[in-house]
């Protein structure tokens, strides 16, 4: 039961998210040395939403989710605090972007996302066995 949970919100969200990094979004991956220029083409009103936030919604729910199975559902201090560790690197890092402490755009799309996802793992992990 534990490894079908894992594999369902934890390698399925990350795997995803990868994918959409590798071939959908536009020159992130080096292969060979040279950046892909051109990613699949996604038309329509959700493409610059798969592009550029929901892998890094997934991003969270999975590490979310990971923390959850991993520290039982965070009953103790410590448990809690690597539960919401998720969620806290990932808004540390777009205030950052906000601010030019690291590189990348700030988004409040993803900060959205972030909080989602992280709401969601809460939820689909707790209420389902």
């Amino acid at each position: 039961m534990v490894m079908k949970r894992f594999i369902w919100h934890v390698a399925t969200p990350l795997v995803t998210g990868l994918l959409i990094y590798a071939f959908v979004r536009d020159g992130l991956l080096l292969l060979g040395g040279e950046p892909v220029t051109q990613g699949i083409s996604l038309e329509g009103t959700l493409s610059g939403f798969v592009k550029y936030n929901l892998a890094d919604g997934l991003w969270v729910y999975s590490l979310t989710a990971l923390m959850i199975l991993l520290w039982c559902g965070g009953v103790s201090w410590e448990g809690r605090f690597w539960i919401l560790s998720g969620l806290v690197v990932a808004v540390v890092s777009e205030i950052c972007q906000a601010f030019g402490g690291l590189p990348g755009t700030f988004d409040p799309v993803d900060m959205l996302c972030y909080v989602v996802a992280f709401i969601a793992a809460n939820v689909n992990l707790y209420f389902s066995k």
